[in-house]
């Protein structure tokens, strides 16, 4: 997996997660009602952060095989801790504050 495409990848997810309206979290991805689907889905409009890294993924690559594997990879690397991105992603926003 080339460096230049996790640049990209996570680069154009943390865009598309600053705005609050495209993130959800308990599902990878939601469609327009809020009901759980396929991050790389046509009718996802809202990711988690793993499902986002995998629908820019697939974006650049225009490969769903090689949009989870690459999702997968970056995943783990992002969030080397038990758990990984889901633990991060369901965590409540004020998670570590005192």
């Amino acid at each position: 997996m080339s460096t230049n495409i996790v640049t990209i990848v996570h680069h154009r997810a943390k865009i598309r997660l600053g705005c609050e309206a495209h993130w959800t979290l308990g599902a990878w991805a939601r469609d327009e009602n809020g009901r759980p689907c396929d991050p790389l889905s046509s009718c996802a409009r809202r990711w988690c952060a793993r499902g986002s890294v995998a629908k820019m993924a697939y974006d650049l690559v225009g490969n769903k095989q090689a949009a989870r594997r690459t999702a997968n990879r970056m995943s783990m690397s992002l969030v080397p801790a038990a758990g990984g991105p889901p633990l991060l992603n369901e965590a409540p926003l004020d998670a570590g504050k005192t």
